[in-house]
């Protein structure tokens, strides 16, 4: 291997990041050149392969310790992986245990088996693997009962890095090797064969396929095949998977992917973000156990030496790292930029997280230079049905059931169509039409490519995404003309559930009915400010309805800022809804002044005298 371009973007990128030195200068090429033995000419010429002579593993060391020396390289790790691509021996231990190498992080247990053991060509990992430990345990459990398994998650999440992590670990169980596919950068199926033939050095064969001849190469050995990123090419490694399994018997799979194969006998193992603590309120100490915030730290000190988690700044890097959802590739991102912000400060721009976070690392995978680049790597991938209902899906807030997205998502049936196109005229636009049936079988593909979350809890079955989906399929769908008419629909449809609740609060179905509406809070206050800016007088008639129900739940502050804007904003509301909302306002006035007497109600009371005994405390 000899890829002088990638070792020269590294190199720039390594030697722009040195600090200053002591006297506040910082370095330049000429001590770059210095340092190598070369002149600044012939460096550059060198490094560019334009000179007589390339650019020799001598060179290539010499610049590995002066990055060292500078702090540039933190690890042994980073070391091996530059002299790497130029196809250089390894350094011996001695030369490891020498001024300035010596100052480098050693190699973990899984790198120092990659380079013992030949049969792999794993990348040597130049960071601290994190918070997975428990999923590596699981997954080496599962691979010694089943020939394929499928680490499916959405992009970010650390697929990769997991992968590699487990096939180094199990390195001495595959006596002929474990070997990384990489299909990111193929765009056509029929590469997919053919790349896994050259990964592991099988030649075509005349007049035979290459298929053909990988079968017959692979049938005898007992080896582990990692294929990443496999979404974009699912029916081609589908296909290749299917063959193996059937005539390779001694072979193991794993895939990385967004979505999962659907072969029989797959074990899909969905992965999650690294975990968070629940609370901002906590020590130093105990942040550091969750591997989000371990992750974020380690990533912020490779990048400032300097940065602690300590008391001042733990509220803030726990902000983050929930804001961020605990998605590595996010925390990644993010860490760097403590460079030039404080966590605080940094807590408070990641409203606008997508345009914000991209990579400094010019050699990362474009979709992993930012995050908008990672959610339209699949949301490219999603067929027309599947990219509609995504981006309507993100007028809900905190959820959504999927009756409720049967009722807003999709497009009016024909009856309704010429009405639809003269109060939204830029409907005719839309990207596709959207059938009521579409809705469920969306909700099934969308969770199967790990854009969409489905969570049980006590029988109820809801839907969600990560913020950072929401965000990018917000902006979706205010590009697309459709924004007006989902919130409108998104609006009404709450208004109606909250009117369909008000008498059963006051009914035997209390308790379920509370609960639903404690369900769909956040969908409520959606509906509630969308009609305060578009319909006051509908905004009016929901708050004086909900009212009952944040009297009962104890929501008094918010109720009341709520009935008090709509008061304020609906001029021409009906007396009725008027009525109702004054009423709730006083409520809400007499339970400011009780204190804690409304909040001791939140359990339900099946009186319908609740709601009247609060003005009297």
């Amino acid at each position: 291997m000899y890829d002088l371009n990638t070792f020269r973007e590294r190199v720039q990128h390594l030697y722009h990041s040195v600090r200053p030195f002591a006297d506040d200068r910082r370095p330049t090429v000429d001590d770059l050149a210095q340092a190598v033995g070369l002149s600044r000419a012939e460096l550059s010429r060198r490094l560019n392969g334009s000179g007589k002579q390339s650019l020799s593993c001598a060179n290539a060391q010499a610049v590995v310790r002066t990055l060292a020396k500078w702090g540039a390289l933190q690890t042994q790790a980073q070391a091996i992986d530059l002299l790497v691509l130029l196809g250089c021996t390894p350094l011996t231990p001695a030369e490891w245990h020498a001024s300035p190498l010596d100052q480098l992080a050693p190699l973990n247990q899984a790198s120092q088996a990659q380079l013992e053991h030949n049969g792999n060509n794993l990348p040597l990992q130049t960071t601290i693997f994190v918070g997975r430990e428990q999923e590596i345990t699981a997954l080496a459990g599962l691979l010694t009962g089943t020939p394929l398994l499928s680490i499916i998650g959405a992009g970010g999440m650390g697929k990769t890095r997991l992968a590699i992590e487990l096939a180094a670990r199990l390195l001495p169980d595959y006596p002929d090797g474990c070997w990384l596919v990489g299909f990111a950068p193929l765009t056509d199926d029929q590469q997919v064969v053919s790349t896994v033939a050259n990964v592991l050095g099988v030649r075509e064969e005349p007049e035979r396929s290459i298929g053909e001849t990988l079968v017959d190469w692979l049938r005898p050995r007992k080896l582990l095949l990692v294929l990443d990123n496999c979404e974009h090419l699912l029916a081609a490694c589908t296909g290749l998977v299917k063959l193996l399994l059937t005539t390779c018997v001694h072979v193991r799979i794993v895939i990385t992917s967004r979505e999962p194969l659907g072969v029989a006998g797959e074990n899909e193992w969905r992965l999650n973000p690294l975990s968070l603590p629940t609370s901002t309120q906590i020590s130093s100490t105990e942040a550091q156990e969750y591997a989000a915030v371990t992750l974020f730290v380690n990533q912020a000190r490779a990048a400032l030496p300097r940065f602690r988690l300590n008391e001042r700044n733990t509220t803030s890097v726990l902000r983050i790292c929930r804001q961020l959802e605990g998605i590595p590739l996010a925390l990644e991102l993010a860490a760097p930029l403590v460079k030039v912000l404080s966590p605080e400060q940094l807590a408070r721009r990641l409203d606008d997280r997508l345009r914000l976070l991209h990579s400094s690392d010019p050699t990362a995978p474009s979709r992993q230079q930012t995050l908008r680049a990672s959610i339209e790597w699949s949301y490219d991938l999603l067929g027309a049905v599947e990219r509609t209902l995504l981006r309507r899906l993100a007028v809900f807030a905190g959820g959504w059931s999927l009756e409720a997205a049967e009722v807003i998502c999709p497009d009016p049936v024909p009856d309704d169509q010429q009405a639809q196109a003269a109060t939204y005229p830029e409907a005719a636009a839309f990207e596709h039409k959207l059938q009521a049936d579409d809705v469920l079988i969306g909700h099934i593909a969308l969770v199967n490519k790990s854009l969409v979350q489905m969570n049980e809890q006590a029988g109820v079955v809801r839907y969600s995404m990560l913020e950072i989906v929401r965000q990018f399929s917000s902006e979706m769908v205010a590009k697309s003309g459709e924004e007006e008419q989902m919130r409108h629909r998104h609006a009404h449809l709450y208004l109606a559930l909250t009117e369909q609740a008000e008498p059963g609060l006051r009914g035997p179905q209390q308790s379920g009915w509370l609960e639903r509406l404690e369900r769909e809070h956040d969908n409520i206050a959606l509906a509630l400010g969308w009609l305060l800016n578009h319909e006051p007088a509908t905004a009016l008639q929901l708050a004086g309805v909900q009212s009952q129900f944040w009297v009962m739940r104890g929501h008094i502050n918010e109720g009341h800022r709520w009935l008090a804007a709509a008061l304020a904003q609906a001029s021409a509301a009906a007396p009725i809804d008027r009525a109702k909302a004054v009423h709730g306002s006083a409520d809400f006035r007499a339970g400011r002044h009780c204190g804690g007497a409304f909040a001791a109600r939140s359990k339900p009371d099946p009186s319908p005298r609740v709601a009247g005994r609060a003005r009297g405390c």
